[in-house]
């Protein structure tokens, strides 16, 4: 649509002319701007907040997140990446340079924006050209696809004028981590525009694997033993990265296991050998459980415990604080699994766990806490725990009682 909200509200006042309110469901603009329903006149962020928070909601009572539908989107059509440069002229002789500068590009088209040749101009003060309004705007086609929503155009707001121009950047380039092995590559890229291949282009990118060695071995263990003609029953927390990363290594059978409900609820192939394995960040007791729930039932089970030692330790050394601690604090993001097993571990010793990042504020609670224990997830670095270590000492009557030995 023109730039600006006041053309959307006289679509809305029209419609609502013609007793046909009804039909305005929702507009937007450039300025990330929307508008749903017919209820207010300008941008409003309200309605657009609780669409947000609707969407989330929904996506959650499915098992999935808005990121994950982001994501699904993006491997369908694709990313791109658009930049906007204003530039501000105030005053009243800024609106003088301004159509100054607008007079000059329709007298001198441009031929080419940003190295790209412009192959097409749409100027919007021709409304016989367009069906809309009359506004002092440009838009330009650039050849191979590259900014077919390309336009410069000309506003006022707030007694202050602005030129504006976007130009969209090159799509970026999205692959699985095991398509290329690490080191520089070049190869082409290829550019779609409206679904159809428009452009090539070569690119040199450098590729680092960053995976855990651990969860390699075990993303390599389960390719192994599926490859062998076993099942894969795989311990591991649903959606879980690392989960999905090792599922997807699998070419046969496979099945998630994420807690010893799953396991007892199994019914397995007496024809068939299975082969158990467990997510690195698992906690330990869970992972016992299903393993004797599975012997119970199979007798062609094969056991790998590949929890990551690390995070046993750190599970078994937070249920030794627990048993003098009555609070346990682990500092970790609360993205991250193995800190997440952490406070499990705690509250299954009877314990109160509390996830905190290095710096989020700390909690009422800890006021009430009579010992409190401190211990971190495995990405969490010794400066983050040394700080909130000193914060958790700033509060009154803190004491340090040593490290757990």
């Amino acid at each position: 649509v023109l730039t600006g909200f006041k053309w959307i509200g006289d679509q809305i006042a029209g419609l609502e002319a013609k007793g046909e309110v009804e039909r305005f469901i929702l507009g937007f603009e450039e300025s990330y701007g929307y508008l749903a329903g017919p209820y207010v006149r300008d941008k409003d962020a309200v309605v657009a907040s609780m669409l947000i928070c609707e969407m989330a909601a929904y996506y959650r009572s499915i098992g999935s997140s808005l990121k994950d539908r982001m994501e699904a989107i993006y491997a369908k059509y694709g990313r791109y990446l658009n930049k906007i440069d204003s530039f501000e002229f105030p005053g009243l002789s800024g609106m003088d340079k301004m159509a100054a500068i607008m007079a000059g590009l329709r007298e001198n088209p441009l031929t080419e924006i940003g190295g790209y040749a412009v192959t097409k101009v749409v100027d919007y003060k021709k409304t016989e050209e367009t069906g809309l309004p009359s506004a002092n705007v440009l838009v330009y086609t650039l050849e191979g696809g590259a900014a077919e929503a390309t336009y410069l155009g000309a506003a006022c707001e707030d007694a202050e004028a602005t030129i504006s121009y976007l130009l969209p950047d090159e799509t970026e380039y999205r692959m699985e981590a095991p398509t290329l092995a690490p080191g520089v590559h070049t190869f082409k890229v290829v550019f779609h525009k409206d679904g159809y291949i428009d452009y090539e282009k070569e690119v040199t990118v450098t590729v680092i694997d960053a995976t855990c060695p651990l969860v390699k071995q075990v993303q390599d263990l389960a390719a192994q033993c599926s490859e062998s003609g076993n099942v894969i029953l795989l311990a591991g927390k649903k959606n879980h990265r690392e989960v999905e990363g090792i599922l997807g290594r699998i070419a046969g059978e496979k099945i998630l296991l994420t807690s010893p409900a799953d396991a007892e609820a199994f019914t397995p192939d007496a024809d068939k050998t299975y082969t158990l394995l467990s997510q690195t960040t698992f906690f330990e007791e869970d992972f016992r459980k299903i393993q004797e729930i599975l012997q119970s039932k199979i007798t062609s089970l094969h056991v790998k415990n590949t929890i990551c030692p690390s995070t046993s330790a750190r599970q078994e050394a937070v249920r030794k604080m627990a048993e003098t601690c009555d609070t346990i604090v682990v500092t970790g993001s609360s993205n991250s699994s193995n800190s997440k097993r952490l406070c499990e571990a705690a509250e299954a010793e009877g314990a109160h766990g509390i996830l905190l990042s290095g710096t989020a504020p700390l909690p009422p609670e800890l006021l009430q806490a009579k010992a409190i224990g401190l211990t971190s997830g495995a990405s969490a670095s010794e400066e983050e725990v040394q700080e909130l270590l000193s914060r958790l000492l700033a509060l009154p009557g803190a004491e340090f009682a040593g490290e757990l030995e």
